[in-house]
C-alpha cells in the first residue's frame, strides 16, 4: 500500500498521518496598489536562520524598463522591509541572481543589455544582511560578449555561487557572439566580488554551443557546473540540447578534459532546457525540464528530469521522472533539501491539465527507499502565469525552504503570483505541520482488490466500461487496515479521487487517461470505524498500443479537523487484446438512437480477425466491416432508415448473429 503522509512530503519517518496549515499570504514587492505594475522574475533564497532575501525585476512606473529591486524578511515572513532599489531602470535589467556566504555577504548578480544589442553582467553586494547594497557596476576582469537574444537563448543567463567558507565567489556564464558557438565560463573572485579572474571555459566540447549555467560548490575547492549542450550542431538557437555537467577540483582553475552527460533519453525532437544543480554532501542532484513524454507528439510541452551523481560514481544515475499528476507544461523547477530530515522537494510551476494559460505551483518529493518521485500536489490555489509562450521564459523557479521550529516542521514559499495583478505581484507564506487526527486506508484482498491492486486483467479496446470494486475505511482502534498509522479520532468530511493515468510497462512516455470512481457519487462524510465500497470504471480507447497499462487511484481525505490523509490503490490492465472467441461480444450501444447522441455501433470483444456483415430484415446486405488490427474492436456509423437489422460475426474462432435496432 503507498502512503502518502504530507500534501508533498513522502515521509517515511514520520508514525502519523500529517497536515500542513497556511498563514496568510504577505505580500513582498511594496508598488502602491493591488495592480499594473510588473514584478517580474522574483529569486529568493532562505538560509539558515530562515531570514528571506528575494530579488526581482520591477517595471512599477511601467515604462517598459526595469529597476531590480530587493526586499527581506527576518521575521518568518510575516513582514518584509520596504523595497530597496538595487539599479534604477536606466539600464534594462533582466534575470536577477542572489546567493549568501555564510559569512553573511549576499551577492546579486543579473544581465544588463546595452544599445550594442549585448548583454553585460552586472553585481552587487550587500555586507549588511541587505540593508545597503554596493553601487552596481559590471563585474570586473572578466569578457563578457553576449548578443544571444532568441525564444530559446536568453543571453549570458549569469549564476553565482559562493562556496562555505565565503573565501570565493564562483560566477558562471554563456559568451558568444553571432553565429560563433556561445561557451560557458568560469571565474572567481577572492575579494568579495570586486574583481573576478581566472575566466576559463568549462563545456569540455568547444564545437558545440553551450548556454544557461548554473553552478554549486563545496568546501573542499570543488565547483560543479550544468548546462545545455547542443545536440544536433552548432546553432546557437538548438532546441533540441543535451544535459551536461563538469567540475572543477581545483578552485575553478581548470575543468575537466570531458563532461558528464545528465540526461539519458537522445529522442529526436525531444527539448531538454534549464537544468540548475544543487549541491549536498556527497553528491549532486541535476534537475530539468524534458519533453521527452509529450501528449500527442508535442514536443513543446515539457515535463521535469532528475538525476544525481555520487562522488564515488562513475556518471548520472538513471533519470526519474518528477512531475507526476500534473499538466503538461512543466517550467523553472527549483530544488530544496528539508532542513529537519534531509529530504529533497521540488517545486515549479504547472499549467491546470491541458490548459497552457493558467499555471500554478506544485511540488513533490524523492523517497530514497523507493529511489522515486511521489505524485505531486498543489499546497493552496496560486496563479503564476498565463503563458507558455518562448519555452516558458515568462517564469522563474519558486522559493521554499523547510525548517524546524519549535519541534514543528515550517514550510516557506515565495512567489510570483498574478491573482490581484496580471502583470504579477511578489508573495510570501509559510505553512506548518499539524498532527492529523484522520487516518484513511484501503482494505487490501477485499472485494475485487488483491493485494494493493485492481486486476482489471485483459480487455478489448473500445468504450464499453469494466468495473472493479475496493473497500476503504476511517480507521478505529478495531478497524485499522493498516496498523503502521492511525487509528483515527477525526470524522473524514471530504473525500474525493484523483482520476487515473495508466502507463505502458517498459515506456513510461505511452500513457492513457482513462478512469474514475463512478460510485459512490459523491463520496459522504465517514464517521469513526465506517467502512464504504467504492467501484473503479475503465475503458481502453482505440488505437492504444497493447501491453501492460498500470497507473493509481489516488484518495484525498479531509478530517473534521481540517487534516488530510491519502491513500492509493494500484490498477493493472491488459490490453486492448482480441478475444479469443466469440462468446464475449458486445454490440452497443442498441437500439441505435442518433437523435440522443448516438454516433457509431460498437462491436466489442472480437477476435483477432473477424468479418462483420450487416443484413437488412428481407436479407439485402447492408454493410461489410472487417477487424484485422488486433485490438477486438470495429465500429459502424449506421446510415440507414429505422428498423431491425441482422449482424452475422465470422471470427477466427467461431460464428455469432444477432440483432440491431435503428430508431430515428
Amino acid at each position: 500500500m503507498l502512503r502518502f503522509f504530507l500534501p508533498f512530503l513522502c515521509l517515511s519517518s514520520l508514525a502519523l498521518a500529517q497536515g500542513i496549515t497556511w498563514g496568510p499570504q504577505v505580500r513582498v514587492d511594496d508598488a502602491p496598489g493591488a495592480s499594473g505594475h510588473p514584478a517580474l522574475h522574483p529569486y529568493t533564497i532562505i538560509d539558515d536562520s530562515l531570514n528571506i532575501y528575494s530579488a526581482w525585476e520591477d517595471d512599477r512606473d511601467q515604462n517598459d524598463t526595469s529597476a531590480i529591486c530587493f526586499a527581506r524578511s527576518t521575521t518568518l515572513g510575516s513582514s518584509f522591509s520596504a523595497n530597496l532599489t538595487v539599479c534604477p531602470d536606466s539600464l534594462y535589467n533582466a534575470y536577477p541572481w542572489i546567493v549568501r556566504g555564510r559569512g553573511g555577504n549576499i551577492y546579486l548578480a543579473w544581465q544588463v543589455r546595452y544599445m550594442d544589442s549585448y548583454w553585460r553582467i552586472y553585481l552587487s553586494r550587500s555586507t549588511d544582511g541587505g540593508q545597503t547594497f554596493t553601487q552596481p557596476d559590471t563585474v570586473k576582469g572578466v569578457v563578457v560578449r553576449n548578443n544571444q537574444n532568441s525564444s530559446v537563448n536568453f543571453g549570458p543567463m549569469p549564476k553565482i555561487a559562493a562556496d562555505p567558507g565565503d573565501s570565493v565567489l564562483y560566477l558562471v556564464w554563456a559568451n558568444g557572439e553571432g553565429a560563433d558557438p556561445t561557451k560557458v565560463y568560469c571565474a572567481k573572485s577572492t575579494d568579495g566580488g570586486i574583481t573576478f579572474f581566472g575566466q576559463v571555459v568549462v563545456n569540455a566540447d568547444t564545437s558545440r554551443p553551450a548556454k544557461h549555467p548554473d553552478v554549486a560548490t563545496d568546501d573542499s575547492g570543488r565547483v560543479f557546473v550544468v548546462y545545455e549542450q547542443s545536440n544536433s550542431g552548432i546553432s546557437n538557437n538548438d532546441w533540441h540540447p543535451l544535459i551536461c555537467a563538469n567540475r572543477s577540483n581545483d578552485y575553478g582553475t581548470t575543468f575537466q578534459a570531458s563532461h558528464d552527460t545528465v540526461c539519458d533519453d537522445f529522442t529526436a525532437g525531444a527539448r531538454r532546457l534549464k537544468p540548475s544543480i544543487t549541491r549536498i554532501p556527497g553528491r549532486c542532484l541535476v534537475i530539468w525540464e524534458d519533453s521527452r513524454m509529450p501528449p500527442a507528439s508535442d514536443y513543446s510541452r515539457p515535463h521535469l528530469f532528475f538525476s544525481q551523481k555520487h562522488d564515488t560514481s562513475a556518471g548520472y544515475a538513471p533519470n526519474l521522472w518528477v512531475s507526476k499528476g500534473c499538466g503538461d507544461w512543466n517550467y523553472r523547477p527549483r530544488v530544496e533539501i528539508d532542513r529537519t530530515n534531509g529530504n529533497l522537494v521540488v517545486a515549479w510551476h504547472s499549467s491546470l491539465g491541458t490548459d497552457s494559460t493558467r499555471f500554478e505551483i506544485r511540488m513533490s518529493a524523492y523517497s530514497d527507499s523507493s529511489d522515486s518521485f511521489g505524485v505531486s500536489y498543489k499546497m493552496f490555489d496560486t496563479y503564476t502565469g498565463d503563458d507558455a509562450s518562448n519555452y516558458g521564459n515568462a517564469f522563474y523557479p519558486p522559493a521554499m525552504a523547510a525548517a524546524n521550529i519549535g519541534a514543528v516542521t515550517n514550510f516557506f514559499l515565495v512567489w510570483q503570483d498574478l491573482g490581484e495583478d496580471v502583470e504579477g505581484n511578489i508573495y510570501s507564506r509559510r505553512g506548518w505541520v499539524v498532527t492529523s487526527q484522520v487516518d484513511l486506508d484501503i482494505f487490501p484482498d477485499a472485494l475485487d482488490a488483491v493485494g494493493d491492486s485492481l486486476d482489471f486483467g485483459d480487455l478489448p479496446a473500445g468504450p464499453a466500461y469494466v468495473s472493479r470494486s475496493f473497500r476503504l475505511t476511517n480507521t478505529s482502534g478495531a478497524l485499522n487496515p493498516d496498523p503502521g498509522d492511525g487509528p483515527s479520532t477525526a470524522r473524514i468530511d471530504s473525500l474525493t479521487a484523483t482520476g487515473v493515468t495508466l502507463h505502458l510497462a517498459g515506456d513510461p512516455a505511452q500513457r492513457i487517461l482513462t478512469g474514475f470512481v463512478e460510485s459512490p457519487s459523491p463520496f459522504p462524510a465517514l464517521e469513526i470505524g465506517a467502512t464504504i465500497d467504492a467501484t473503479v470504471t475503465l475503458y481502453i480507447p482505440e488505437g492504444t498500443p497493447a501491453g501492460r497499462y498500470t497507473g493509481y487511484l489516488k484518495l484525498r481525505a479531509v478530517g473534521s479537523d481540517q487534516t488530510v490523509d491519502s491513500d492509493s490503490i494500484r490498477i493493472v490492465v491488459q490490453g486492448p487484446l482480441a478475444a479469443a472467441n466469440l462468446d464475449g461480444l458486445k454490440v452497443f450501444p442498441n437500439p441505435f438512437k442518433p437523435y440522443v447522441g448516438h454516433t457509431c455501433l460498437n462491436f466489442e470483444g472480437l477476435t483477432a480477425q473477424a468479418a462483420i456483415r450487416i443484413y437488412d430484415i428481407k436479407g439485402r446486405l447492408v454493410k461489410e466491416i472487417s477487424e484485422s488490427d488486433g485490438d477486438g474492436l470495429a465500429t459502424w456509423t449506421p446510415g440507414s432508415a429505422s428498423g431491425v437489422y441482422i449482424y452475422h460475426v465470422d471470427g477466427s474462432a467461431g460464428v455469432k448473429k444477432g440483432k440491431i435496432a435503428i430508431i430515428r
